[in-house]
């Protein structure tokens, strides 16, 4: 007899909105987390030197989003809105954008009939030595804010995603962190198992019935398994450190899982002793964009920490794969000393703490966020069909619609697969 009705593999916030949802139903649910915290991707730290928590991993809301906010209110966390203009940067001075060349891309994508990848569709109606400088934009949006690939980037689903994205972008105060310490003490407090530090490195199955063991050896059992782990850890060969085998295998879900685009970013928090960057762009900037190697910078205006955040997306971001902290570092102060023009002795100086992420190296991820492919538009297609109504897949990866790669897309994606009982019936161990 199974040890609990749910396996939960992975206390992401999908993994946590699972567990809570499933326990309130009175069902004995264990979740597995390779890792030593709950978060996943949310992975905000109290660092010694830092006025505030570090957030490594996801750090706005993206618009009026419903779950995302329900769930803040009924927490009792607060958040506001990211104020502040945004200015562009070559050389210490401010440079004037191309809005109004934006409004031509959009309206080509919008015209669009057939799907093709980003690069090909500005080769193909954005061309010309004129339109050179608004390519480039486009494709370090993209690369940046969708950490897409753009040769393999689906053009009609960024589409649809960017119609959306004039909406207002909030914080957290304190950050994503203390939601999911908030969904975490629920978890516990409903009955739910959590056991850290386990991975997950075989699932075997049989129709109702699914047994994982553990790289410590550890062995557990239940009628069901959601799997809430990133994509990118389902991609990797089963010969690889982190990689989950199932027995009996599940090749053609596996196949179409690795050609889900799963993009890197690398984040890099920088604790100065001043805003300096405040004489070159004012006091009110909120986002700085640039061409450099760290191209996205944002400060934590409205708040007054001099807190400097770097952002690197897409396939420029997975090339540093393997490189070192200190080479992270260096290439971020690098890039800040040409965006405003300083020696970047000076601004090491000035430099009280940092802490840099590196999403592609780390091996509970193995990467950021999904984005859509010409080949998989959809990822929700590919994962959100159940094994034999016994092994289930939830997370950002699994959700459709177009807030993709956030929060959201992962309780979405959860709380659907648990919003109807046809959905994931369980015959509690406990009735």
């Amino acid at each position: 007899m199974p040890q609990f009705d749910v396996l939960i593999v992975g206390a992401g916030i999908s993994g946590l909105a699972a567990a809570r949802k499933l326990t309130r139903d009175f069902k004995k649910v264990l979740i597995l987390e390779a890792a030593d915290r709950a978060g996943g991707r949310i992975a905000d730290l109290r660092e010694p030197g830092f006025p505030q928590p570090v957030m490594l991993g996801a750090e706005f809301i993206h618009g009026k989003l419903p779950l995302t906010m329900a769930l803040l209110k009924e927490a009792g966390i607060h958040y506001y809105p990211v104020d502040g203009k945004s200015v562009r940067m070559f050389k210490g001075k401010e440079q004037r954008g191309d809005e109004d060349d934006w409004s031509l891309v959009m309206e080509k994508l919008k015209s669009l009939k057939e799907d093709i990848s980003l690069s090909e569709f500005l080769s193909r109606y954005i061309g010309g030595e004129k339109y050179e400088g608004l390519r480039e934009s486009v494709l370090d949006f993209a690369k940046g804010f969708d950490a897409a690939d753009p040769d393999y980037a689906s053009s009609l689903s960024l589409s649809k995603e960017w119609q959306q994205e004039e909406g207002e972008q909030y914080r957290i105060e304190g950050g994503y962190g203390r939601l999911i310490d908030f969904m975490e003490s629920e978890c516990l407090l409903y009955g739910a198992e959590i056991c850290y530090r386990e991975t997950v490195k075989k699932v075997n199955w049989r129709t109702g019935f699914a047994e994982v063991i553990t790289s410590s050896g550890n062995c557990y059992s239940a009628e069901k398994i959601i799997i809430t782990v990133p994509v990118g850890v389902l991609k990797m060969e089963v010969t690889e450190p982190g990689a989950i085998e199932f027995n009996p295998p599940l090749p053609e879900r596996i196949a179409l899982i690795r050609s889900i685009g799963f993009g890197s970013v690398i984040k890099a928090v920088l604790y100065f002793e001043g805003a300096f960057w405040e004489a070159k762009t004012g006091t009110d900037t909120g986002f700085i964009f640039s061409d450099e190697a760290f191209p996205t910078w944002w400060t934590q205006y409205p708040l007054s920490h001099p807190v400097l955040t770097g952002w690197l997306g897409g396939p420029d971001a997975e090339s540093y794969r393997n490189a070192t902290e200190d080479e992270l570092l260096e290439m971020a102060l690098h890039s800040l000393s040409r965006i405003f023009d300083m020696e970047r002795a000076e601004l090491k100086k000035s430099l009280l703490a940092f802490k840099i992420s590196n999403w592609a190296a780390n091996p509970f991820a193995n990467g950021a966020y999904t984005y859509p492919t010409v080949s998989v538009p959809q990822p929700s297609e590919v994962l959100a069909a159940p094994v034999a109504d016994t092994i289930y897949f939830a997370g950002e990866a699994a959700y459709q619609g177009i807030y993709g790669g956030t929060v959201e897309a992962a309780l979405a994606s959860t709380l659907g697969l648990l919003s109807g009982s046809e959905e994931l019936e369980i015959t509690s161990s406990n009735s």
